[in-house]
């Protein structure tokens, strides 16, 4: 069931969202935060990273924001949700602004009316960087999500 399909956004959790949204990108099932070793994908070029404790901090919540805005974890939705945190706040998630600069940099080269649109939005709304993640967001349904980051609404 994909959110939305039979629950909305009222009634459907973070928690079952989040599988949701691994399921249909294709991450595993605890979506690789444990991982000694990620694998970012650009176009035919596949980089490794290195999933320091730094990336382990930022990448859940970097998961909430795309569920909470709407944004895709194609081109265009990475530079969207890259431009929004930036936007919102990054706060002491020094790694989730260090990753997002590149997708910034291309967002605003190849869609700056989209891009400028993420990036308003963002500076309107609350980034979960200023705290840390924590079980309890996962409880929350998904509209009490947007409503603590985006005020209730999603990209278009």
């Amino acid at each position: 069931m994909t959110a939305g399909q039979n629950k909305d956004s009222s009634e459907i959790t973070v928690r079952e969202a989040r599988q949701q949204y691994f399921r249909e990108n294709g991450f595993a099932d605890d979506g690789g935060y444990t991982d000694k070793w990620v694998y970012l994908e650009f176009g035919w070029l596949t980089v490794p990273v290195y999933n320091s404790q730094s990336r382990r901090k930022a990448v859940p919540l970097h998961d909430l924001h795309h569920i909470a805005t709407g944004f895709s974890t194609d081109p265009k939705g990475e530079a969207g949700v890259a431009i929004w945190e930036i936007a919102a706040g990054t706060h002491d998630k020094w790694f989730a602004l260090l990753i997002n600069l590149p997708a910034l940099l291309y967002g605003f080269v190849l869609w700056p009316g989209y891009s400028w649109e993420a990036w308003r939005w963002g500076r309107a709304s609350t980034s979960l960087y200023k705290g840390e993640f924590a079980d309890e967001l996962l409880d929350m349904t998904v509209q009490e999500l947007k409503e603590r980051t985006v005020g209730g609404k999603t990209s278009g």
